[in-house]
């Protein structure tokens, strides 16, 4: 039979020396549905204010969200488990220096090769599509003697030019330098819209108006195909763009085989860390205690008791009580066809809390785990 486990409110006060040792011990007995002590600071009179939220927390919130960009744009994804990967329960300020520094040299080059990447690859749809479909609106052109029909005829050009321009004209450097780039742009522009203007006095001829473009821009057009796409010589710009694409391809294919384990586990004690930082925001504190609230199953009460009195030596208060609106929290068998079960059970809804889950565990991690689980909005388990 499916049944919720029976909770229990608790409230549990150590010193300030001991705080961590508590919240790290909690999260691996994965112990309590945690409660924003913010919200009950009245109650106490004044003596307790929230925790501050530390620098560390966003620091980790960085570095959390760069790792999922990076495991993103290399396309890494959880893969089958080979040998785990032991780690810390924690994350020493020395150890997320190492990370953050590891991190940023992958970003970097993932950044820099995914940009490249991304032009070359608009550089050579343009050239073997769009080009195409520009000619085709030039060839429509019906007087190209008219200020109408030059401007338009201008205007295709120069956007054809902007995306296909050789690399030897750039924007850039002083202003004379951009200045005199800009006198040759506009040069090169009037020149094949002369050109073409030529042709289409004579011949509306979509492959003549194709290799003018073409041989104005440096590009060695081989022929017009059927498909509407428009094939170079292999000495070509846009074929050596080709295999330049390819070779940034393979690059990140080998950075995803190289680092893509790093960072799937980076990101597991990272996301683990800074959940772990944020659930401490949930806790109150004094000028020498820290109070931390939450729900807690009846049946691990007394073992938690006797064991934060170990930690804290002795200097820990818990207290338990019942009281209504408690959380739901299922307990049942780890098997296909109960899971089925509680499935049906779960979609007819629980009682609505408030609470936020804080538990797991993190004294090792498969290098190829994903997260399937999660600590409420405080922590994540894999």
């Amino acid at each position: 039979m499916l049944l919720p486990t029976r909770m229990r409110r608790v409230e549990i006060i150590v010193p300030q020396k001991k705080f961590d040792d508590t919240m790290l011990y909690l999260r691996e007995q994965n112990a309590i549905e945690l409660l924003e002590v913010k919200e009950m600071i009245k109650g106490y009179g004044g003596g307790v204010t929230s925790t501050t939220v530390s620098e560390r927390l966003y620091r980790l919130t960085t570095l959390e969200s760069k790792t999922n960009s990076i495991i993103t744009a290399l396309g890494i994804s959880s893969r089958p488990a080979t040998n785990p990967v032991v780690v810390e329960p924690r994350v020493s300020d020395k150890e997320m220096a190492e990370i953050e520094k590891k991190v940023a040299e992958i970003e970097q080059q993932v950044t820099s090769t995914t940009s490249e990447a991304h032009a070359l690859e608009s550089l050579i749809t343009y050239a073997e599509r769009q080009l195409e479909l520009s000619i085709e609106e030039i060839a429509k052109i019906e007087n190209v003697n008219s200020p109408e029909g030059r401007h338009k005829l201008e205007e295709i050009v120069t956007g054809i030019f902007q995306t296909l321009k050789p690399s030897e004209i750039k924007f850039a450097g002083p202003l004379g330098e951009i200045i005199q780039a800009k006198a040759l742009e506009d040069a090169v522009v009037k020149d094949i819209s002369d050109n073409v203007a030529k042709i289409l006095d004579s011949k509306r001829d979509e492959a003549a108006i194709a290799d003018a473009i073409t041989q104005n821009l440096g590009l060695r057009l081989k022929a017009v195909l059927r498909s509407k796409r428009l094939s170079y010589e292999a000495t070509s710009r846009i074929e050596e763009s080709k295999k330049r694409l390819r070779q940034l391809q393979e690059k990140l294919s080998e950075l995803s085989n190289i680092d893509g384990e790093y960072l799937l586990v980076q990101r597991e004690v990272v996301t683990a860390e800074r959940a772990f930082e944020q659930a401490k925001g949930y806790c109150g504190r004094t000028e020498s205690t820290f109070m931390i609230e939450g729900w807690m199953p009846s049946s691990r009460i007394g073992q938690t008791r006797t064991d934060l009195q170990s930690i804290c030596a002795g200097e820990v208060i818990m207290r338990d009580w019942s009281s209504g609106h408690g959380p739901t929290r299922l307990q049942n068998p780890k098997s296909p066809i109960m899971t089925v079960f509680e499935k049906l059970t779960v979609g007819f809804g629980v009682p609505k809390r408030s609470t936020q889950r804080f538990s797991g565990s993190l004294p090792t991690r498969s290098s190829s785990a994903s997260c399937s689980e999660t600590w409420g909005t405080v922590l994540s388990s894999c």
